[in-house]
């Protein structure tokens, strides 16, 4: 019995659902619309993890999404932003566009709406784009993560990007 176990659990990793990220994107734009004064058209802006590599050498550190944007989002994938409309809920994921010699050396570059799909989010785009988009919402005010971890004494980095500057953008 213990054999038949184990080789069920080998064939068939534990699948994660991502309507549990939904959820708690949700219930975060519940918790703050109940707590938080805020203006119509308010956004949450996270950045996750940054893919690195090793001195100067192309030789890269194994990859550990930022938790905060785990948590949220559930994405395992490094370089990306996710963004939520607060009083509509709409979940923005933007993902890095990658070069086409990344292919020859990692895989097939897969296209926005497989993001979308695999993680369960309204709209994906690519990085590049998430001034585009922004201009589009017209955020009254973008909120980002930033403070103390009591625990580790880190700080928590907030979101950043080229032309954030043209926004009212509350850390």
């Amino acid at each position: 019995n213990t054999q038949k176990i184990m080789d069920t659990c080998a064939m068939a990793p534990y699948k994660v659902d991502f309507a549990m990220h939904k959820e708690i994107r949700d219930i975060l734009c519940d918790r703050f619309a109940a707590n938080v004064e805020h203006p119509e058209n308010t956004v949450f802006l996270l950045q996750g993890g940054k893919e690195g590599c090793r001195h100067d050498t192309d030789h890269e550190h194994l990859f550990r999404q930022e938790s905060n944007f785990q948590y949220v989002w559930g994405v395992r994938d490094p370089d990306c932003y996710g963004l939520i409309e607060v009083d509509s809920k709409k979940s923005h994921l933007f993902i890095p566009r990658l070069p086409e010699a990344y292919a020859i050396w990692m895989g097939e570059i897969m296209p926005p709406s497989h993001f979308k799909e695999r993680y369960g989010v309204d709209e994906c785009h690519f990085v590049d784009e998430l001034d585009e988009v922004l201009k589009t919402i017209n955020p009254a005010v973008i909120y980002t993560l930033k403070g103390l971890n009591h625990d580790s004494g880190e700080l928590c980095v907030p979101a950043k990007f080229d032309g954030m500057d043209k926004y009212t953008v509350d850390e």
